[in-house]
C-alpha cells in the first residue's frame, strides 16, 4: 500500500505542471536545469515582486535565461494569485466626467450657477 501511495505521489510530480505563482522550492527544484539556488531565487523574487503575470516573467529572475526557460516552459503553468483576481475585479472603468442633467429643465447642467427671480 505504501508503495502504491508513493508511486501515485511521484507520478503527480512527473506529469503535473508546476504553477509558478504557488510552487515551493522543492517543486521548482524538480525542473530540469533548476537547482537549489535557482529555486530559492525564484521563490525570493516572487515574494519580493509579487506574483508572475505570464510565464515569460520568470526570466526576470536572476539566473533564468531564455535557454533554461525553453527547457522548462512546457512544465510550467500560471494560475493567478488572489491579489491579481481582486485587482481585475476592481478595474471597472470609472466615469470621471459624468453628465449631469438638470431635472427641472432636462438640459445638461453647466458649471455656471444661474439664479432665477
Amino acid at each position: 500500500m505504501k508503495y502504491l501511495l508513493s508511486l501515485v505521489i511521484l507520478s503527480s510530480f512527473i506529469f503535473a505542471k508546476i504553477d509558478i505563482n504557488h510552487a515551493s522550492k522543492i517543486e521548482f527544484k524538480s525542473l530540469n536545469g533548476i537547482g537549489v539556488k535557482k529555486a530559492e531565487s525564484i521563490v525570493n523574487y516572487r515574494t519580493k515582486h509579487g506574483c508572475f503575470r505570464k510565464l515569460e516573467d520568470i526570466m526576470d529572475v536572476s539566473g533564468i535565461g531564455k535557454g533554461i526557460f525553453k527547457k522548462i516552459e512546457l512544465e510550467l503553468e500560471i494560475i493567478a494569485c488572489d491579489n491579481q483576481i481582486k485587482k481585475k475585479k476592481k478595474k471597472k472603468k470609472e466615469n470621471t466626467n459624468p453628465t449631469v442633467i438638470n431635472i427641472n429643465t432636462e438640459a445638461k447642467a453647466t458649471s455656471e450657477v444661474t439664479t432665477t427671480k
